[in-house]
């Protein structure tokens, strides 16, 4: 079975910084948050 490589380390360094900024625009503040 051969690797296949899905994202490279750019996108998937650009779609967990897109998915933090979400977060923070959604919620704003973490308090409530475990």
């Amino acid at each position: 079975m051969s690797q296949k490589i899905l994202l490279s380390p750019t996108e998937v360094t650009i779609i967990l910084n897109r998915l933090a900024c979400q977060l923070i625009e959604k919620h704003l503040d973490f308090k409530n948050t475990i």
